[in-house]
């Protein structure tokens, strides 16, 4: 299978991080350009007010998050992916974060959605965090679930 566009969401866990190997391999093999993806839950969601002065308010603080992220990403993907094509990305979603990625890689005709198991999400006791169960069940192209334990090491070796 040629994978030409790799999609590699990251919420910046141990465990998204762990995924960057899979990724990394996919992209050297394949020849693929990489696109890394993190998604900032809106705060806006979480509110039921619609006040003036907080919207302005959290149009600041949301901007500030953006710059932070972005910085991070960029850093990110200096870290684990130098020498490959990669363009990264920062979106903001009041919306269900796997609904979000599974929009994305149909938007940027992602051809292979590399994902941790589970990352920061109140529900990674469970085999398979919420975001990651949303994005396998939804994606219209395939998903590579990257497995994580506490020890960091899937059990595989490239």
């Amino acid at each position: 299978m040629y994978f030409k566009n790799i999609l590699v969401p990251t919420d910046f866990s141990d465990a998204s991080r762990h995924a960057f190997t899979l990724a990394r391999y996919h992209a050297e093999v394949e020849q693929a350009h990489l696109h890394l993806l993190t998604i900032i839950q809106s705060p806006l969601a979480l509110s039921p007010y619609d006040l003036p002065l907080f919207t302005t308010a959290q149009a600041e603080i949301e901007q500030e998050m953006l710059g932070a992220t972005n910085k991070k990403l960029k850093e990110t993907a200096e870290e684990f992916f130098a020498g490959l094509p990669v363009t990264t990305h920062t979106e903001f979603t009041t919306g269900n974060i796997g609904d979000e990625i599974c929009s994305f890689a149909k938007e940027h005709h992602i051809d292979l959605v590399v994902i941790a198991g589970q990352g920061h999400g109140a529900l990674s006791r469970f085999v398979l965090g919420s975001v990651t169960d949303r994005v396998v069940r939804t994606a219209t192209c395939p998903v590579l679930v990257v497995p994580w334990t506490k020890t960091g090491s899937s059990g595989h070796k490239l």
